[in-house]
């Protein structure tokens, strides 16, 4: 006997769409392993300046040590695109040059394609002695040992660079200055550790305590030629402390040393004398030194002036070798002055006619 088995025909017709649902994935894959397959890969190390921002991303990294210093200015990494492919007209100028009909780049074997996204934003000079005086700054990229030059850092910039990176090589951004160079790592876009230029990245480098110290004035009696008393020279010395900061590199003696930072003080002085109007007075002599204490280190920077009529005026920045943990520094102010009447004046001197003067302390500190 023979038997018959009949299928219904809703499993029939379940399996009939099953077979075609499968057809058309195993299709759509098929598409697009051959769209990959159509990538014409770039040269290795391919480099573009300026590509367009209308791209197609497959991820964008944003880097927590995004800032790189220099002298003259700031690199920011905004962000490092992650991409798969690039056609020639989001490429720009910068496409290879090719007869062939080239829908879509992709990366050279063994390499990953990133767009660096990123500014350089001039340091503001105006109205300070250091204008004219900073070096400027250029930005290169190195492949595994093979470095090319992309911009001098000279005014306002903003770049995408497209890059054809190494995968499991050596991709870096190296910004130079003044013959020191810094680095960025291409694939994460963080700034790489630099002891030299350290002190550009300390949380609190920089106070600004505008600080007038307390100098008591001292008094000289004058009198005339025949011993009548007459008014009194007084000594009217203002001092101020304008800031106190912690930078990597100055204008006179170039990069700090390794672990070691600049500090540089900013001080004015308003020297002279005071006396009634029938009362002429002269600076014979002055002598004037502000002290920078760091733990326990003094520093001095002094002045000198001689045979002034009128006041001795001035405004200083004085650059001190410290650590980069330097924490606090003491500020003061000492000197001696000996003062006169001019000749044919009338008047004489009545008693002293030197001084020494000295400061309250001014603790200033980084934390």
């Amino acid at each position: 006997m023979t038997a018959h088995t009949r299928t219904p025909m809703g499993v029939v017709a379940t399996a009939a769409l099953a077979v075609l649902l499968l057809s058309a994935c195993g299709s759509e894959a098929g598409e697009l392993s051959a769209d990959d397959s159509n990538l014409t890969p770039l040269e290795t190390g391919f480099l573009a300046k300026d590509v367009g921002k209308d791209i197609t991303t497959t991820g964008t990294i944003r880097p927590q040590l995004a800032d790189t210093v220099t002298p003259s200015g700031t690199v920011t990494i905004s962000g490092i695109q992650e991409l798969d492919s690039i056609t020639p007209q989001q490429i720009g100028p910068d496409a290879p040059e090719t007869s062939e009909d080239v829908e879509a780049y992709g990366p050279a074997d063994g390499e990953v394609l990133r767009v660096i996204e990123l500014t350089y934003t001039p340091a503001d000079t105006q109205g300070t002695d250091t204008a004219g005086t900073i070096p400027t700054a250029d930005l290169s990229i190195n492949l595994d040992g093979t470095q090319v030059h992309l911009s001098e850092l000279d005014g306002q910039q903003d770049h995408r660079i497209l890059v054809s990176v190494p995968e499991a090589g050596t991709a870096q951004l190296v910004i130079s200055s003044d013959s020191h160079d810094q680095f960025v790592d291409v694939p994460t876009g963080e700034r790489q550790a630099d002891e030299v230029a350290a002190a550009y990245y300390l949380p609190n480098p920089r106070q600004e305590p505008t600080h007038t110290f307390k100098i008591d004035s001292d008094t000289f009696p004058t009198q005339t030629s025949s011993g009548r008393a007459k008014g009194d020279i007084t000594t009217d010395f203002t001092v101020k402390a304008i800031s106190a900061e912690l930078t990597a590199w100055n204008p006179e003696d170039g990069w700090a040393e390794p672990g070691k930072a600049w500090l540089a003080v900013t001080w004015n002085h308003d020297l002279g004398l005071a006396s009634d109007a029938t009362v002429l007075s002269q600076i014979d002599d002055l002598k004037t030194a502000l002290s920078i204490d760091v733990a326990g280190t003094v520093t001095k920077d002094e002045i000198h002036a001689q045979n002034e009529i009128g006041n001795v005026k001035g405004d200083r920045t004085i650059y001190v070798p410290v650590s980069i943990d330097t924490a606090e520094i003491v500020l003061s102010v000492s000197g001696a002055v000996t003062v006169s009447t001019p000749n044919g004046s009338g008047l004489e001197m009545a008693g002293k006619t030197s001084a020494d003067f000295a400061s309250d302390e001014l603790t200033i500190t980084f934390n």
